[in-house]
């Protein structure tokens, strides 16, 4: 089975959801969710998901919190 050259992927999709808030052409998740085809918890989890990444980094370094 050949992917269709034409489909975006899941994870180009939510990137270009980051990119949409990060320009500042809109914050609202119902807009964004229909536009790039994803579902809502998916972005949010997806735009969540570096901030734990450096936090966790960030308190592997100092210590906790």
């Amino acid at each position: 089975m050949n992917p269709d050259s034409s489909s975006v992927t899941k994870e180009t999709a939510l990137k270009i959801a980051k990119r949409l808030i990060h320009y500042n052409v809109t914050n609202d998740l119902d807009i964004i969710s229909s536009v790039v085809d994803v579902c809502k918890e998916d972005v949010v989890s997806y735009l969540n998901k570096p901030t734990k990444i450096k936090k966790a980094l960030h308190s592997n370094i100092t210590g906790p919190d």
